[in-house]
Order: C-alpha cells, then structure tokens, then sequence
C-alpha cells in the first residue's frame, strides 16, 4: 500500500513537471497608443504580409527559452505570426486593415528573445528588417527593434511567468517604435 502511494505521488509529480515544459505566450492585445497613433498619422489602409525568420544564433522561431520552460507562441506556433498578428490588430483598431490593399507591410525578423537568466531583471529584444511595398515596389525597408527590462527572480515560478506576460508589451513596443518612424508612416500614405 506504501510503495503504491509512493509511486501514485512519484507520477503525480512527474505529470505536474512535466505540464510546466512549455506554456503558450499570451495574446496579443492592440495597444490604444499604437492605435491613436495610427490613426492620427494619416496613413492609408494596408495589409500585413508575412515576416520571415533570420533569427542569431541560439534562438528559434518555434519557441523562446524561459529556464527549464519554452514558450510558444498562440499564432501557428510561430513568433513571426505573432509579430504579423499584432500588426493586424494595430492596423484593424485604427480601422486601416484592407486584405485587399496594394500596400503590404512585411520584413524578416533577425532578433526575437526573451531571457529570465537574471535574478533580478529580465529582457527582452525583437529586432525586424521591415518592409513596405506599394503595387510590388518598395516604398521602406529599414531595421526596426525594441528593448524591455522587467522584474525577475531567482524563484522560476516567478521569473517565467514574469517572462511570459512580458512578450505582448515587447511586441507593442516594437509596434510602437514602427508606428513612430515618419519614414513608415509615409511609406503608408
């Protein structure tokens, strides 16, 4: 009766392991900054194409390393999904998504991390060649990125999930850092 307790709690913990090995990054949620600053900009409907990954060394599209943890994303299990989903839904919150427009937003991504291996503070990165392209001519083609630093631990129960709800705010602000660039913005008009 023992041994089969034991080994009842021997899978139980085994399972419970187990199901903390990769966890989904959370959704992305239009930022009202990005939107208004969208909006007020002018720039005329577009649609998102697809952004390539060309990632460095150690990082990978299917998922982000969080300590003993991966994070994938909710788009298709890829991060340049995310990166192309955020943009429509920046793009459809100022109401100028059009699938049918001529001007296509899209890029290669080089750098896309998120690292809780500090004690004290995370990072996160996404660097992205963007490119705007009218009726097949490019009208922008430059290197956008974004920085964030948030609280970390050396507790990972807190370190990765800390991780984890970081990534959104990265993406808008690499979002936002593409919104700023008057260079984009009249690539759009």
């Amino acid at each position: 009766m023992i041994r089969l307790a034991i080994r009842f709690a021997l899978i139980a913990l085994a399972l419970i392991v187990a199901s903390g090995c990769t966890a989904l990054a959370p959704n992305y949620n239009s930022s009202v900054e990005n939107m208004q600053k969208l909006r007020d900009s002018g720039a005329a409907p577009a649609r998102v194409g697809t952004f390539e990954p060309k990632l460095v060394s150690g990082q990978s599209n299917d998922y982000i390393s969080l300590r003993a943890s991966n994070m994938v994303s909710p788009y298709s299990g890829k991060f340049t999904t995310y990166i192309e989903e955020a943009l429509k839904a920046d793009l459809a919150a100022a109401r100028l998504l059009d699938e049918k427009s001529n001007v296509v937003i899209g890029g290669t991504v080089t750098k896309n991390d998120v690292s809780v291996a500090s004690f004290s503070e995370g990072t996160g990165e996404i660097e992205a060649k963007v490119t705007v392209t009218r009726d097949g001519q490019v009208r922008y083609d430059k290197v956008k990125s974004a920085k964030i630093t948030f609280e970390s631990s050396f507790v990972g129960g807190i370190a990765i999930p800390n991780g984890r709800n970081a990534y959104p705010r990265l993406v808008q602000n690499f979002v936002a850092a593409l919104f700023a660039d008057p260079d984009f913005i009249a690539a759009l008009k």
